[in-house]
């Protein structure tokens, strides 16, 4: 379609975006930084995709599972209060609720009020949730291992671990 300047449309709309976004449509190099959010957040996208194709044969669905689970194995007691939680499993608060829901459902947790403060609830770790987890860890191991490696490897693998460790520190 042409435009009345006498330009395609799809073009100018294109450009008329570009114009107006920093670094858009071959402008100025990205900051490192935005590159490297950029590039947390497409390797998320990728490792949750892997994780979800292979849920099937892991014995406890999706990797937001794993990942509320994991930091209740780790917690004393094997219990934290909710708001802790969602935190720790990088869940927003509704999304925790529907994840508990689902390993409430499946006897991996239960909740348990908070003898201190009637207001908060706790998620616990069941039995069956801490049984469920070692096989559930090393599935998510061998698929992470399978897609990393076929990208990095070991040493590199390794120092990146460091880095985001570091990173992701308090």
């Amino acid at each position: 379609m042409t435009t009345p300047s006498g330009g395609d449309a799809a073009s100018e709309a294109r450009g008329s975006v570009a114009g107006s976004v920093p670094w858009a449509g071959g402008g100025p190099a990205l900051p490192s930084t935005v590159r490297l959010w950029a590039a947390l957040v497409a390797v998320h996208a990728m490792l949750d995709r892997a994780l979800e194709r292979d849920a099937s044969t892991c014995g406890i669905a999706g990797p937001d599972a794993i990942g509320v689970l994991r930091p209740l194995a780790q917690a004393p007691g094997h219990r934290l209060r909710l708001h802790d939680l969602a935190g720790r499993a990088g869940l927003t608060p509704s999304g925790l609720t529907r994840r508990l829901d689902e390993l409430v459902g499946a006897g991996l947790i239960v909740r348990a009020s908070c003898d201190q403060d009637r207001r908060g609830t706790y998620a616990a770790l069941t039995e069956s949730g801490m049984a469920a987890l070692p096989p559930a860890l090393a599935h998510h191991a061998a698929v992470l291992d399978r897609e990393l490696h076929l990208r990095l490897d070991p040493p590199s693998i390794n120092a990146l671990a460091i880095l985001l460790e570091r990173l992701a520190s308090p």
